[in-house]
């Protein structure tokens, strides 16, 4: 009596794991540094507009937002106040914003105690956000997150009665 066995691993899929050292080559030469397409807010999206332009829009609808949505508080000064702070703002991919620092001063902080909620609280009032695309090597566009360092500028008047 003859008994045979085999083994084959032709028919066996092949998996391709982040580790392969092909893969890491190419997530290595992908330029993470820029982006070929910024986020963008539906106003500031245009035919003829290029990347510089949208850039510019973004960050610029994005401050005065702030400002606006910051300014329609109804804040109770012990003085004038007209100073500037940043945010740091990462759009993800799906197009969620998220703050990731704020920077503000002693001054502002001891005017304005709750300015990280308030800004929060107009983070989250945002009209929708397209994210920003990357162009991979085949020439495919894909969402990417991004941060931008936001600057904000808040003029508080102090009213005596």
């Amino acid at each position: 009596m003859a008994f045979l066995l085999c083994s084959c691993n032709y028919f066996e899929n092949k998996k391709i794991h982040a580790t392969d050292d092909l893969v890491q080559e190419k997530l290595h030469k992908l330029d993470r540094t820029s982006v070929d397409k910024y986020p963008v807010f539906e106003d500031c999206e245009t035919q003829d507009s290029n990347k510089d332009t949208e850039k510019a829009c973004f960050i610029t609808t994005l401050s005065q937002h702030i400002s606006t949505s910051l300014s329609e508080q109804d804040l109770i000064l012990d003085k004038e106040l007209d100073v500037n702070f940043q945010i740091t703002i990462e759009v993800a991919y799906n197009g969620a914003v998220n703050i990731v620092d704020l920077v503000a001063s002693p001054e502002l902080n001891a005017q304005i105690p709750n300015i990280d909620e308030l800004v929060a609280k107009s983070i989250i009032d945002l009209p929708e956000i397209k994210p920003a695309y990357k162009k991979i090597n085949s020439g495919e566009l894909i969402a990417v997150t991004t941060q931008f360092k936001i600057p904000v500028h808040i003029i508080g008047v102090f009213i005596n009665e």
